[in-house]
């Protein structure tokens, strides 16, 4: 007596077995573009948040030094000066 396979049946309901390749196919050309993109949109966001900052901190320093000046041609000397080299 010759046994025969049974055909494997899928757990799922309107899957059959030969599709279980394809959900993952499917999930690596669906949801991995999108992770990538959603971490290159937060990267983006800290970059500008790091400019904002540098741009802050050169403006205060500028002021400190363009306070720091006896005549006002020497406070806009200075505080271009200390604004370049923030």
């Amino acid at each position: 007596m010759v046994a025969r396979r049974r055909p494997h049946v899928s757990r799922r309901p309107g899957r059959m077995a030969s599709d279980r390749g394809s959900v993952a196919v499917e999930v690596a050309l669906g949801y991995v573009p999108l992770m990538v993109l959603a971490v290159l949109a937060i990267v983006a966001c800290l970059r500008l948040t790091s400019a904002a900052i540098d741009v802050n901190s050169a403006a205060a320093a500028a002021a400190r030094q363009a306070s720091l000046a006896a005549t006002p041609v020497a406070a806009a000397t200075d505080g271009a000066t200390a604004a370049t080299t923030t």
